[in-house]
């Protein structure tokens, strides 16, 4: 699913995510330190999932 950055776009993925049938996929995480690093994966265009920036 596709949705514009605003309010209605996130209105609409509101109910699915709270009803359960909206799940992301992690393919890694990285340290907000790493977030250089964190683009090399998604540059490949294989990446099967969301990279996800660890604000520790």
């Amino acid at each position: 699913m596709l949705v514009d950055a605003s309010h209605t776009g996130t209105k609409a993925i509101a109910a699915p995510e709270e009803a359960g049938r909206l799940r992301a996929t992690i393919a890694a995480t990285f340290p907000l330190a790493g977030a250089a690093e964190a683009h090399a994966p998604g540059d490949t265009g294989r990446t099967a999932g969301k990279l996800v920036l660890l604000m520790d």
